[in-house]
């Protein structure tokens, strides 16, 4: 999937959509014990560990892009094409949050791009 990114975000859209996907994916952590509550036994550990450090190293992607973006935002030397291919990256993982209504009106539209 491409997306077309013209314009760079505000710093807040960045800082936005980071927060929303770290929101979504502490739910989805929540949700995952909740429905496997076996992840916590003993023998079952390790593949618990492993099931529930998919939404953290998605988290933590998601917040090395924004941090990436956000230096290339305040740093005129980067270049528009290293940020905006860091913004097409930081869309394209957080686009299946795109039909969410939660996310803001700004948010939706931005995702939209990832179609």
């Amino acid at each position: 999937m491409t997306t077309t990114v013209t314009a760079l975000p505000p710093d807040e859209q960045v800082r936005a959509l980071a927060a929303f996907a770290a929101d979504q994916l502490r739910q989805t952590t929540d949700k995952l014990k909740q429905r496997v509550p076996e992840l916590a036994e003993e023998p079952l550990m390790d593949d618990g560990e492993l099931i529930l450090s998919i939404p953290a190293t998605l988290g933590k992607a998601i917040g090395h892009y924004a941090r990436l973006l956000l230096d290339a935002l305040d740093c005129p030397a980067a270049g528009p094409v290293a940020a905006r291919s860091i913004w097409r990256t930081m869309l394209n993982t957080c686009v299946v949050w795109r039909d969410d209504p939660a996310l803001s009106a700004d948010l939706h539209d931005a995702l939209s791009c990832s179609q």
